[in-house]
C-alpha cells in the first residue's frame, strides 16, 4: 500500500539532497522530485507531499523518517517483514508476552555513580523497540546510546535506581559487608519493585552478576523482595527487555557523567584502565581524596594504584 507523508521546504530538502543520485525524469509541473530507490518510486509534490509506491516501500519510508528526525509510525513497523539478518536475531522475541528486564551500569567504571534501570517491554512496543536498534548496550558508542535512549525514553514504562560516589563510599565504609554485588541486589530489587507495581506485569528477568541463592542471601530479611525473577547468564544478549533496561540504565550514566565533568573540571574517563589510575593520581596530588571521593569508587583497586604512582613521582619508597 503507497505509504504519504505531508512535508515541510527543510525536511523536502533533506530527501532531494539523500536521494539526488537516483532521480528519474518526470513530465508534469506538480511534482518536484521523483527517484528510483531500493524498488521503490519516490515522488515529492510541489504541494510538499511525498509518495512512496514499491515493494520495500516500509523500508524505504523508515529510512526517510530517520533521516528528516520524525518518529517511525507504528503501522510502518507493524508492516515491515521481519530481517532476518537483524542485529536482534539471536534475541528471544516473546511477541506474545509482556517482561520487564533488569540491568546496571556503571560498575565496572571507577569514576562515576552506578545505575540500575528495570524497564517494562509489552507486546505492543516489540517492533517498535527492534527497528529503533536496540541491542546489548556495549556493543553501542555514546552517540547510538543517546540517540536510541531518547525514543525508548519517551515511549517505554521503566524505574531507575541510582548511587552516586559519594554514596557509595558512604556505605561500603560504615558496613564492612556491604560488597558491590549486595549493592547491585538492593538497588535491583528496589527499582523491579516498583516497575512491577506500575506495569502489573510479573516476568521479570535480571542479568545474573550472582547467583540466585546468593542474591537473595544479600536482600536478606528485607521488605517487600519481589522474588518471582528469571537469572539469565549476559541476558542483554538474549531479551530484548533487558537490552533496552541496558541501554537506559547507560544513557543516565552518561548524562550524569559529563555533570561530573562539568562540576569538578576534570576530564573523567571510563572504565578502569592505566590511563584512569593515572588521572586519579593527577587528582590525588591536586584536591585530595576527599575531593576525589565525590567522583570515584574508591575501594576499587585504581585508588591503590593511584596512590603507588603518587608515591613513585614524589620518590616515597616502601621497604
Amino acid at each position: 500500500m503507497p505509504y504519504s507523508l505531508d512535508l515541510t521546504d527543510q525536511q523536502i530538502n533533506l530527501i532531494i539532497n539523500k536521494y539526488r543520485g537516483h532521480e528519474i525524469p518526470y513530465i508534469n509541473d506538480y511534482t518536484l522530485f521523483r527517484g528510483k530507490i531500493k524498488n521503490n518510486t519516490l515522488t515529492i509534490y510541489t504541494t510538499g507531499k511525498m509518495l512512496i509506491q514499491g515493494k520495500t516501500e516500509n523500508e524505504l519510508a523508515i529510512e526517510i523518517h530517520k533521516l528528516i528526525d520524525l518518529p517511525i509510525p507504528d503501522e510502518l513497523l507493524i508492516n515491515k517483514d521481519e530481517n532476518k539478518n537483524n542485529d536482534l536475531s539471536q534475541i528471544k522475541l516473546n511477541i506474545g508476552e509482556d517482561e520487564i528486564g533488569s540491568d546496571e551500569v556503571g560498575t565496572g567504571d571507577f569514576f562515576g555513580g552506578i545505575f540500575v534501570c528495570s524497564c517494562f517491554l509489552s507486546k505492543d512496543n516489540i517492533l517498535f523497540v527492534k527497528h529503533a536498534g536496540v541491542k546489548d548496550s556495549k556493543q553501542l558508542n555514546d552517540e547510538k546510546i543517546r540517540l536510541i535512549a531518547k525514543q525508548l525514553i519517551k515511549r517505554l514504562q521503566f524505574e531507575i535506581s541510582f548511587i552516586s560516589p559519594s554514596k557509595y563510599n558512604e556505605i561500603t565504609n560504615n558496613n564492612t559487608d556491604m560488597n558491590l554485588n549486595k549493592i547491585k541486589a538492593i538497588m535491583h530489587n528496589a527499582a523491579i519493585g516498583k516497575i512491577v507495581k506500575k506495569s502489573g506485569c510479573k516476568k521479570v528477568i535480571l542479568d545474573d552478576f550472582c547467583t540466585k541463592q546468593k542474591y537473595f542471601e544479600y536482600l536478606g530479611n528485607k521488605k517487600d523482595v519481589y522474588k518471582d525473577i528469571i537469572f539469565e547468564e549476559k541476558a542483554e544478549n538474549k531479551y530484548l527487555s533487558v537490552a533496552c533496561a541496558s541501554i537506559i540504565a547507560r544513557f543516565y550514566f552518561l548524562e550524569y557523567f559529563d555533570k561530573m565533568k562539568l562540576e569538578a573540571g576534570y576530564d573523567f574517563l571510563k572504565g578502569a584502565s592505566q590511563k584512569v589510575d593515572a588521572l586519579a593520581a593527577q587528582i590525588l596530588k591536586e584536591k585530595g581524596e576527599l575531593f576525589l571521593s565525590n567522583y570515584a569508587k574508591l575501594n576499587y583497586k585504581n585508588l591503590k594504584k593511584a596512590r603507588r604512582i603518587l608515591n613513585k613521582q614524589n620518590n616515597i619508597v616502601f621497604y
